[in-house]
């Protein structure tokens, strides 16, 4: 067992230092001053799951699979011109007059942070850290996700907008994550030419959120597809409010967050690999923030039975 630790620890120094680089003074400060911190010999929630994100073939086999979807799609969408993938577009009859847009979500959809995890997990943090990642944008350094870039170049010679919704931070009182994802979106060549006042990276902090950011968009543009890792870049309410909104508490909301995610899986069948795209994303996202608050963490939530 550890012989095994070992090899898992310097498989993660590995891959985070071919792709991120040498961490910074400022980096690692940030990792050993955290306060949340696993046991030097204690399992990592997330150790799996962002090594099968960085190494397995399956992994790269899943996102190629959705984005070459995603392109035969985009092709019929084009076609049709009462088609829209947002749910915040209601009114089909009159979409077909608006140039066409494509709506996809940056991180673990189009980039690849898993670089991030990996130094998180071998600091032993174990809790989202707004600070260490702040820095990680900062560096500009994430990756794109397999077959991501093809697509979305293809897309914009058919003459479809990209918007890029994300729940990045907007720049303002220090924070420059917006103007640093713009930049790593660049340096890898994803469309993004915005004319005069023209934003196409809608960020958290403005215009409201996910939904409300989708719903702008359809004022001007015909949505053909949404692509995302996260129920909440397709659909509202899949999220956890803030606490001081609960009435019936932390745990009752979980509970009903989780059956309507299930729900909406349910009720969209037939938007998934038509209209809605998912990409694989085993690390976080709303599905694991509902089972703590229910079971009493992760390991709590697991099903031994069938």
């Amino acid at each position: 067992m550890v012989a095994f630790r070992f090899a898992v620890a310097v498989s993660l120094a590995l891959t985070s230092s071919v792709l991120s680089g040498r961490l910074t003074a400022q980096q690692s400060a940030v990792q050993v001053t955290s306060t949340t911190t696993a046991t030097a010999s204690g399992p990592h929630d997330q150790l799996y799951a962002v090594l099968w994100q960085q190494r397995s073939a399956e992994y790269r086999a899943a996102c190629l699979q959705a984005f070459a979807t995603a392109r035969r799609q985009l092709e019929v969408g084009l076609e049709e011109p009462r088609w829209t993938a947002c749910l915040e577009q209601t009114n089909t009859d009159e979409v077909g007059h608006l140039p066409p847009a494509v709506i996809v979500d940056v991180d673990e959809t189009i980039l690849d942070n898993s670089a991030f995890a990996a130094r998180q997990i071998q600091a032993g943090v174990t809790q989202f850290d707004a600070a260490a990642w702040s820095s990680w944008v900062r560096e500009r350094q994430a990756t794109p996700i397999p077959g991501a870039l093809a697509f979305l170049v293809r897309a914009r010679q058919l003459g479809v907008r990209i918007f890029y919704v994300t729940n990045r931070k907007a720049d303002g009182k220090g924070v420059t994550e917006e103007t640093d994802t713009r930049a790593n979106l660049r340096r890898f060549g994803f469309p993004l030419d915005e004319g005069d006042g023209e934003d196409l990276v809608l960020c958290a902090g403005e215009h409201g959120d996910k939904a409300e950011r989708r719903a702008r968009i359809c004022q001007s543009h015909r949505v053909l597809l949404l692509v995302g890792d996260n129920l909440g870049d397709f659909a509202p309410g899949t999220e956890l409010r803030k606490t001081e909104q609960l009435p019936s508490g932390l745990a009752a909301e979980a509970a009903l967050v989780e059956r309507t995610r299930n729900t909406l899986v349910h009720d969209f069948a037939e938007h998934w690999g038509q209209r809605w795209i998912l990409v694989p994303n085993p690390v976080y996202g709303g599905w694991e923030s509902v089972l703590p608050p229910q079971d009493g963490g992760l390991r709590g939530a697991l099903r031994g039975k069938g």
